[in-house]
C-alpha cells in the first residue's frame, strides 16, 4: 500500500505506487500512469487524500477539491473554505451523504494547510486533519462514522488531469494513497546527510533510538526516535538543494522544502533582534545559495527526535530536529502519527522552537534585504 496518484498542476500529473515509483517517474502534460491498474466500478475500503493548499479569509465559499464520480453510482467528494474560516467536507454517494467541518480562523495573509482526509470502511471510521505546518499549532481533527468507499478512477483522474478543475487555484498538489497514512510532523532530510555525533559524522539513516547526536554547547543528546517515510515530492516535501559553503555548509546537502536551517547575520539582528533565526528551505532557493532539486514524484525523508527541541550539525550547518510541540497531549494523534507505538508519557513537549521561526513575508524581508 501507498501513494497511487501524485498531482503536478500546471505541469501535468504523476502517478506513482510501489518502490520503483521514485526512481523511474511517469510525467506528462496533463496525463500519467498508474502502476496499478483498476476498473471503473472500484471502490477503496480504505485510503487517504493530501492537499497542500495557501488559503487566505473568504467572504465567498471557495472550493478546494470538488471531484465527480458516476460509478458504481453518481456522487461528489467536495472540500471548501466557508466564510468565516472553516473547511467543509461534503462526501455523497447515490442517496448517501457524509459531512464533518473544522473551523481554522484563517487570518488575512495567505497560510500554507495540509489537509488529510482518511477512511477505512471496515472498521467504519473516517478522520478529516488540518495541519499548519508553517506555525506551532497542534493539528485539528474530527471524525464521522460509516465512511463511504469511494472510487479508485474518480481520485486518481483528480490527480492526473488537473486540466478536469477538480483542484482549486489555491491547490499545490494533490496526492492519494490505498493506505491509511500518518499525519503530525514529518521527517525532512534525505538519508545521507551527514550528522555530527560525538564519533564523527554519520550518515542519518544508520542513526538509531539510543544513538548520540553531538549539540554545539550540549555534548551528547541521546536519539528518542530515528523516523523514515516517503512522502509525495511536492508542496513542503519537495526536495531543495542546498549548496556549500553558504549556511556553514561543507558540501552540497538536499532537504525538504519545509526543513528549517539556522541563519545568522547583521540583517538578522536588526530585524529581528535575535542573534539567529529559523527559517524553512524553500526561502533559501536562490541562484547562489540553492536550487528545487531534480526528483520523482516521491522522496524517503528521515528525522530525528531529541529529548528538547534542539539544532543538529548537518553538514557544517546547523538545522532543526524533529519538532513534536504538544502532540502527546492527543493520545489519538499520536496514535495517527509516526510516533504511533511509542508511549506517550515518554514523548518530549516541545513548548517552542530552538529558535525564533521566520513566517513567509519575515523571510522574504530578509532575502530582499540581503539581496539589496
Amino acid at each position: 500500500m501507498g501513494w497511487v496518484a501524485i498531482s503536478c498542476p500546471g505541469a501535468g500529473a504523476i502517478a506513482a505506487h510501489g518502490p520503483d515509483a521514485a526512481r523511474e517517474p511517469a510525467i506528462g502534460r496533463g496525463t500519467g500512469t498508474l502502476l496499478r491498474s483498476a476498473g471503473p466500478a472500484e471502490l477503496m475500503g480504505q485510503g487517504s487524500i493530501l492537499i497542500e493548499a495557501q488559503i487566505t479569509a473568504t467572504r465567498v465559499l471557495t472550493p478546494l477539491l470538488d471531484i465527480p464520480f458516476r460509478h458504481p453510482v453518481a456522487g461528489r467528494l467536495t472540500l471548501s473554505q466557508v466564510p468565516g474560516g472553516a473547511l467543509t467536507l461534503v462526501l455523497e454517494r447515490g442517496r448517501k451523504v457524509r459531512h464533518c467541518s473544522l473551523n481554522l480562523e484563517s487570518g488575512e495573509r495567505p497560510e500554507r494547510i495540509r489537509v488529510m482526509l482518511s477512511w477505512e470502511s471496515r472498521s467504519g471510521v473516517a478522520r478529516l486533519v488540518v495541519e499548519r505546518p508553517e506555525r506551532d499549532v497542534a493539528p485539528l481533527a474530527t471524525g464521522f462514522a460509516d465512511p463511504l468507499a469511494l472510487p479508485f478512477q474518480a481520485l486518481t483522474e483528480a490527480a492526473l488531469y488537473p486540466e478536469l478543475e477538480m483542484l482549486g487555484e489555491g491547490v499545490d498538489f494533490l496526492a492519494v494513497s490505498d493506505g491509511i497514512e500518518p499525519i503530525g510532523p514529518m521527517p525532512g532530510l534525505t538519508g545521507e546527510t551527514a550528522i555530527d555525533t560525538p564519533d564523527g559524522r554519520r550518515a542519518l539513516r544508520e542513526l538509531r533510538r539510543g544513538d548520540l547526536v553531538r549539540i554545539e554547547g550540549e555534548g551528547a543528546v541521546p536519539v528518542l526516535a530515528a523516523l523514515r517515510r516517503t512522502l509525495p515530492a511536492r508542496g513542503l516535501f519537495r526536495p531543495v538543494q542546498l549548496f556549500a559553503p553558504y549556511f556553514g555548509l561543507t558540501r552540497d546537502v538536499v532537504v525538504a522544502a519545509g526543513q528549517r536551517l539556522v541563519t545568522e547575520g547583521a540583517e538578522v539582528e536588526y530585524l529581528f533582534q535575535s542573534e539567529s533565526v529559523l527559517v524553512a528551505a524553500q526561502h533559501l532557493v536562490t541562484e547562489k545559495t540553492g536550487a528545487w532539486a531534480e526528483t520523482g514524484p516521491l522522496v524517503t525523508l528521515h528525522q530525528l527526535l531529541l529529548p528538547d527541541q534542539q539544532v543538529l550539525g548537518v553538514c557544517g550547518a546547523r538545522m532543526e530536529s524533529l519538532h513534536v510541540g504538544r502532540l502527546r497531549r492527543s493520545a489519538a494523534l499520536v496514535e495517527a502519527s509516526l510516533l504511533a507505538g511509542y508511549q506517550r508519557s515518554r514523548l518530549p513537549h516541545h513548548a517552542g522552537h530552538a529558535r525564533p521561526v521566520l513566517r513567509d513575508y519575515e523571510a522574504q524581508m530578509l532575502a530582499s534585504h540581503r539581496a539589496a
